[in-house]
């Protein structure tokens, strides 16, 4: 583990250059090269060993995001609640909304689930069903059947987004951190939620950056 927080605390200060600059150039030297570099191979995804721990936690830091397999556990909802629990995360989409529902996720469209689909699924990490004043902090994904073709992802490390604004436009990064211009509409009325939404860059009480993104244009204000 890098421990980065702990060495350089005001890295996400843009008033303080000096912690940014080596967490910046430490950060990009020590970035995974290739998706073989984020994959944790796990002996069961329902009981991880500390070492296997020890690894998704030190990819994570490196570059918010690792590939895990499941091991010798079943594929199912239980194996993947029972990894986030390992990890950290009780306080699930599960848990919160869909407690009675066989799966774990929901579209938000029609209240119908889409755990498996051949649309393009796009997910958020912000306030992912209208009226939700929840942050989404991890998303955990397992892949049950591969597809026949296609079921690609795309990811982004909110990191390395915010090196790339600050090293061109701090300015820009200023407002994104300090207004609060994430705003959504009510989908039906059209209507504001000023209690929703907020900055679209900020750090956390343990000091990790967060980010807020979505792809639902129309539901932005």
């Amino acid at each position: 583990m890098k421990h980065w927080n702990t060495k350089y605390p005001e890295r996400f200060n843009l008033d303080s250059a000096e912690d940014y600059k080596k967490w910046r150039d430490e950060k990009l030297a020590a970035y995974p090269k290739s998706v073989g570099d984020l994959v944790v191979e796990l002996g069961d995804m329902t009981a991880i060993t500390e070492k296997e721990k020890g690894k998704i936690g030190e990819l994570v830091e490196l570059a918010n995001m690792c590939v895990y397999t499941a091991g010798s556990a079943e594929l199912g909802m239980d194996s993947l609640l029972a990894l986030g629990r390992q990890l950290g995360v009780s306080e699930t989409d599960k848990t919160r909304r869909h407690s009675n529902s066989d799966e774990l996720t929901n579209s938000g469209i029609l209240n119908k689930a889409i755990p498996f689909t051949t649309r393009h699924v796009r997910w958020h990490t912000d306030a992912t069903y209208y009226g939700s004043d929840k942050t989404i902090q991890a998303l955990f994904l397992l892949c049950k059947r591969p597809a026949i073709e296609g079921g690609s992802n795309k990811v982004l490390d909110h990191e390395i987004m915010y090196i790339l604004l600050r090293d061109k436009d701090p300015d820009a990064l200023r407002v994104l951190m300090n207004k609060n211009c994430f705003k959504y509409k009510n989908p039906k009325t059209g209507e504001i939620a000023e209690h929703l939404g907020g900055k679209v860059f900020w750090t956390n009480s343990d000091g990790n950056l967060c980010h807020r993104f979505s792809f639902r244009k129309m539901d932005m204000a």
